[in-house]
């Protein structure tokens, strides 16, 4: 599902690579690696990232990775990372823009929880 619509993943890339859709769905996959157990095992986090506090919550432990797939002008909404957490991330292909507040600053329309 992407968005809230069933696609198959050669249908979304077709969409991807051809829509002109002024805010494009894009793919935000959580559970990847129980679909695609190969592509897990090529996941590992930049040795930079090795101590992994959430990993001592066993079960508990929040969602920590996902695969994003989108194409040109697909991406998220400004927000905050839940739970004080941050992220690495990689681009395979083309590029993705970031822009950065100050770290106390809030972005427009974002309404954090107090957790």
């Amino acid at each position: 599902h992407v968005g809230g619509y069933a696609f198959g993943l050669a249908e979304f890339l077709q969409y991807a690579e051809n829509n002109a859709d002024d805010t494009p769905l894009y793919l935000f996959d959580k559970r990847f690696a129980e679909a695609a157990p190969e592509l897990a095992a090529a996941y590992k986090p930049p040795k930079y990232f090795d101590d992994d506090l959430f990993g001592l919550l066993e079960g508990r432990r929040p969602d920590w990775r996902w695969l994003i797939v989108g194409g040109a002008r697909s991406g998220s909404a400004w927000h905050k990372d839940p739970n004080g957490t941050s992220a690495w991330n990689a681009t395979l292909r083309g590029r993705k823009r970031w822009l950065f507040f100050p770290p106390r600053t809030t972005p427009p329309g974002v309404r954090p929880s107090a957790d």
